[in-house]
C-alpha cells in the first residue's frame, strides 16, 4: 500500500486524493481564492453524498463515494461554530502525522481528505461498515474469553503503533473501537476519534499537553489532580476500563450501572492516596474469568501510573496473544454487555432530568412523558434519538440503546420497559431482556394450562412439565415447546426468543431444573 504524503502547512489548503483503489496517495495543495459560498460545491463535485450514518448535536457523517475512483467513504461534517479550531487543527495534525509514519496502521481507521467552507468542517475517512465493536458481541450471542482477546490483540496492535508514533489518544472507550465489516470471520478492529488525541515526547512521559478532554468513567487516577499532563500511561488505564467492561458487562468503579460521572472521579481521585482500593474492581464480576485474564486487568488498572503496563507489555501478556485465554463460552456474556448499554441510557436519562437518586413512579412518568414527544403512550426511535442528541449522544449509539431499551422488540419502548430498565439494578442477574422472555414463557405456560393463580406448588409444576414432555425423554424440544406456546397466539419470532430464554446451558432443550428454576419464580415472589 502506498504510504500517505501530507502537507503540514497551515496555510488555507485542500487536501486532494491522486491515484485510486487502496492505494492512496494524498498530497496538499492551495486552493485558488474563490469565494467561499463555492467550498461545499468542491465537496459534491468530489464526492456522490448516499445517505447519512449517524448525526451528532454538532456534527453528521454520511457515507459517500468518492467520484474519481469510486472509493466508499465516511464523510463527517461538523459545524464551525461549534467546533474548537484548535481542537479540530489538533486532530487532522495527529492523524497526518500517523498517515506519514510507516503509511498509517490496519487497525486505526485512516484520514483521506480534509475539505473546510465557512460554516462546516469536513473529514473524509474510511469507511467502517461493521459498527461497534461492543454491538457486534453482542448480536453475535455468547462469547468467549479468547474472542475477546483477538480484537482486543488487534486494539493493542493499534495502541503500541500510536506511542512508538509519539502520539497518545487520550480519549479511548468502547465507542470509539469500531469494526472494518459485519462479517464475524473478517471483522478488523479499527480505533477512531481522535478528537483528544495529541503528540507526546516520546522519551520524556511527563513532558506532555496539560490534560484535557477524555471521557470520565475512562480516564486514570492521576488525571484528577490538579496540574495533570496527558501521558501514553493513561491510554493503558483506558484499556483496563474497556477490557473489565467487555468481560464482566459493568464498569470496574460502577457496578450497578447508578454512578454519575462525579461519583466515578471521586473513587478515583481517593485511589492516588489509598491504591488498594482498586480491589474494589475485583469482587464477583471477575471470578469466571481466568487466572491470567485478572493478572491482565491488575496490571492495566494499577492506579500508580509508573507501575502500570506498557502499550508493549499489553500486547505481549499472554493473555491478549490468545495464549491463556479461555475458550470456553462466557455464559450471558454479550447479555451483560446489553446490560451496559442499559445502564448507559438510564444514567444520561437522569442526567437529563438532573435526577441523582432513584426515582418513584411520578417521576419516572414525567420522565416518560417529557421523552414522548408525540404522546401516544410509547417512545419511538427518533423520541430517543432526539433526548439523547441533547445529551451529545451519537445517532448510532442512541441506536445501539433504543435496542437495548426494546425488550420485547417491538420497536418502541412502552412505559413498562422504560421502567424496568431505570429501575434495574445493573451488574447483576441474567440480563433484563432475558428475563422478559422468561416472564412471557412463565406467563404463557400458566395460561396455556389455566393456573395463573399464584399458590403454585413444586408437584403441580412437575405436571405441567410431564405434560410438556411429548415423547417423555425428561426434556422439552424447542418442537415441544412450540405446540404449547403456539396454541397461546405467539408469535414464531416470540417463541423463539422464550425458548433462547430459559435454555440456560444453551443444549437446544429445557430440562426440568431449567425449566423449574424460571416457573419457581411465580412460588418465590
Amino acid at each position: 500500500m502506498s504510504r500517505l504524503f501530507l502537507n503540514a502547512t497551515r496555510s488555507p489548503k485542500l487536501w486532494a486524493a491522486v491515484g485510486g483503489g487502496s492505494a492512496i496517495v494524498l498530497t496538499a495543495w492551495k486552493y485558488p481564492q474563490t469565494s467561499d459560498l463555492e467550498q461545499p460545491f468542491r465537496v459534491k463535485r468530489a464526492y456522490d453524498v448516499q445517505k447519512v450514518l449517524g448525526q451528532g448535536a454538532f456534527g453528521v457523517v454520511y457515507e459517500a463515494v468518492r467520484k474519481q475512483d469510486g472509493t466508499p467513504v465516511a464523510l463527517k461534517r461538523m459545524s464551525r461554530k461549534f467546533t474548537e479550531t484548535k481542537s479540530f487543527e489538533s486532530e487532522v495534525d495527529v492523524l497526518d502525522h500517523l498517515c506519514r509514519v510507516r503509511g498509517g496502521h490496519a487497525h486505526i481507521c485512516r484520514l483521506y481528505d480534509k475539505h473546510e467552507d465557512p460554516k462546516h468542517y469536513y473529514l473524509v475517512m474510511e469507511l467502517l461498515r461493521g459498527g461497534e465493536l461492543m454491538d457486534h458481541l453482542i448480536q453475535h450471542g455468547p462469547y468467549s474469553e479468547g474472542t475477546a482477546a483477538t480484537f482486543l490483540r488487534q486494539f493493542a496492535e493499534a495502541l503500541v503503533f500510536l506511542h512508538s508514533s509519539g502520539v497518545t489518544h487520550s480519549d479511548l472507550k468502547l465507542e470509539n473501537l469500531m469494526l472494518s465489516t459485519n462479517e464475524e470471520t473478517t471483522a478488523q478492529l479499527k480505533v477512531v476519534d481522535f478528537g483528544s488525541a495529541r503528540r507526546v515526547n516520546l522519551h520524556k512521559e511527563e513532558d506532555g499537553p496539560e490534560k484535557i478532554g477524555g471521557t470520565t468513567a475512562y480516564n486514570p487516577p492521576e488525571y484528577f489532580i490538579k496540574g495533570a499532563r496527558l501521558s501514553r500511561s493513561a491510554d493503558l488505564w483506558s484499556a483496563g476500563c474497556i477490557t473489565y467492561i467487555l468481560l464482566t458487562g459493568s464498569h470496574p468503579f460502577d457496578k450497578y450501572g447508578r454512578a454519575t460521572d462525579e461519583d466515578i472521579a471521586r473513587t478515583l481521585f481517593s485511589l492516588n492516596r489509598n491504591p488498594k482500593a482498586v480491589e474494589v474492581a475485583f469482587d464477583e464480576r471477575v471470578k469466571g474469568l481466568s487466572p491470567s485474564c485478572v493478572d491482565l486487568l491488575h496490571r492495566l488498572l494499577e492506579p500508580n501510573p509508573k507501575k502500570r503496563m506498557t502499550g508493549q507489555e499489553f500486547l505481549l501478556h499472554p493473555w491478549v496473544q490468545g495464549l491463556t485465554a479461555s475458550w470456553e463460552t462466557m455464559q450471558d456474556s454479550h447479555r451483560k454487555l446489553e446490560a451496559y448499554w442499559q445502564a448507559t441510557f438510564r444514567r444520561e436519562i437522569l442526567k437529563k432530568f438532573r435526577h441523582n437518586g432513584s426515582a418513584s413512579n411520578d417521576d419516572l412518568l414525567k420522565m416518560f412523558q417529557a421523552i414522548d414527544l408525540d404522546g401516544n403512550g410509547t417512545l419511538e426511535p427518533n423520541e430517543v434519538v432526539t433526548v439523547l442528541k441533547d445529551l451529545g449522544v451519537d445517532a448510532p449509539h442512541s441506536g445501539d440503546m433504543f435496542a437495548s431499551l426494546d425488550l420485547d422488540m417491538s420497536g418502541k419502548i412502552s412505559f413498562k420497559e422504560f421502567k424496568a430498565i431505570m429501575r434495574q439494578r445493573f451488574g447483576k442477574g441474567v440480563g433484563l431482556r432475558r428475563e422478559y422472555w422468561q416472564d412471557r414463557f412463565q406467563s404463557n405456560v400458566l395460561q396455556k394450562f389455566d393456573s395463573k393463580h399464584l399458590d403454585l406448588n413444586k408437584e403441580q409444576l412437575r405436571e405441567m412439565f410431564l405434560a410438556m414432555d411429548l415423547d417423555g425423554n425428561g426434556v422439552l424440544s424447542a418442537h415441544e415447546i412450540r405446540v404449547v406456546l403456539r396454541s397461546t397466539g405467539q408469535s414464531e419470532e416470540a417463541i423463539s426468543q422464550m425458548v433462547a430464554a430459559v435454555d440456560f446451558d444453551e443444549d437446544g432443550g429445557v430440562s426440568w431444573e431449567e425449566f423449574w428454576q424460571v416457573m419457581r419464580r411465580r412460588i418465590d415472589h
